[in-house]
């Protein structure tokens, strides 16, 4: 999914610049981009320890 998003973030950025937009600007934007959504992130995260890390493992493998 990481890798997904990595690619099309890349196609439209460089589309975008080929189209006359500022490299620059656009990644300030790309930069308030990631701050929001890993604050989002981290607002719906929960801690796990013990046996419940290894549960997430399980769920990711």
């Amino acid at each position: 999914t990481a890798t997904v998003l990595a690619q099309a973030i890349y196609r439209e950025g460089v589309r975008t610049v080929a189209a006359g937009a500022n490299p620059m600007a656009l990644k300030r934007g790309i930069d308030k981009a990631v701050e929001r959504a890993t604050a989002a992130i981290k607002r719906l995260s929960k801690p796990v320890a013990g046996d419940m890390i290894a549960q997430v493992g399980t769920i990711s493998a």
